[in-house]
């Protein structure tokens, strides 16, 4: 798999137990290719090992810790299959390489994917990825958080990993809201460089925690990363059941999937906007 300079090399062999994969990863971060690996998953559906071998993270990608605390729990949800992820090295090392595996070992059903419920946010999760000196933002951002269990009526939960890397004056954080169905969504914060103030770094995770909290009130708790891969799902489990969801609204990467579905597969979506909240429904697929 190549993309101007990024690459993805195969190597087909023989893990210890099982069959699988070994992947080794160039220029872009695991989590690029893990959202493309994903998707091949839910069309192919069997037991599998994968490994995967390069970067944690690159700037524009999702987070790896989006995509293993995320994503892969919300997979497990509406598809029944039991894929799971290890990461190895990359937390205490200086090497930015780190080792991904990857596995999977039960079908998947195809159901559809139903998730139209409002609820209320119950439980946020804080995770802070930061390198080993960058102790300001740290510091600024556990004071933060530390005032606003104070105040909430929702229980945070804080977790950090530190990262020493050659360039580790960085900060990162992933915020993971549930509500009470169950339903997971997240935002995700890059600190650009390091001279970005506390004060805006707060303001990012209020916003954040805002759309979070307005996302789960409204019913539309399928995350922003992951509607895609719910589209993909749903065409695939199309001859079982029709999906209905909620998204507040449309990002480029699924109006494109949407055009690509009905070039390709003739099929098309229903899309209905509730003229006072701005929701948009989408059902389907029809063909």
């Amino acid at each position: 798999l190549t993309k101007k300079i990024q690459s993805l090399s195969i190597f087909p062999g023989k893990m210890k137990m099982t069959n699988g994969i070994v992947a080794r990863v160039l220029s872009r971060g695991l989590s690029y290719y893990l959202e493309f690996i994903i998707y091949l998953i839910l069309v192919k559906n069997q037991h599998f090992d994968i490994l995967m071998k390069g970067r944690r993270n690159f700037p524009t990608d999702l987070f790896l810790e989006r995509v293993a605390y995320v994503n892969l729990p919300i997979i497990r949800k509406f598809s029944g299959c039991n894929i799971r992820i290890r990461i190895f090295d990359g937390l205490v090392s200086h090497s930015q390489d780190l080792n991904v595996l990857l596995t999977n070992s039960s079908k998947i059903k195809y159901n559809g994917y139903q998730n139209t419920k409002t609820s209320f946010l119950q439980n946020l999760s804080i995770l802070t990825i930061s390198g080993e000196n960058n102790f300001d933002s740290k510091y600024g951002i556990a004071n933060f958080i530390k005032r606003k269990k104070k105040k909430s009526r929702v229980k945070i939960k804080t977790y950090n990993l530190c990262i020493s890397r050659k360039f580790d004056n960085f900060c990162n954080l992933l915020l993971i809201g549930e509500d009470a169905n169950g339903n997971l969504i997240s935002r995700q914060i890059s600190e650009k460089t390091p001279t970005d103030s506390i004060v805006l770094l707060q303001t990012k995770i209020e916003k954040s925690l805002h759309s979070i909290d307005k996302n789960i009130s409204t019913g539309c708790t399928t995350d922003p990363n992951l509607e895609p891969l719910v589209l993909v799902f749903s065409l695939v489990s199309k001859k079982f059941s029709l999906s209905n969801f909620l998204v507040e609204k449309l990002t480029l990467h699924t109006v494109i999937l949407l055009r690509n579905i009905k070039s390709f597969f003739g099929a098309w979506f229903k899309l209905f906007r509730n003229e006072k909240s701005g929701i948009i429904n989408i059902s389907g697929p029809f063909f």
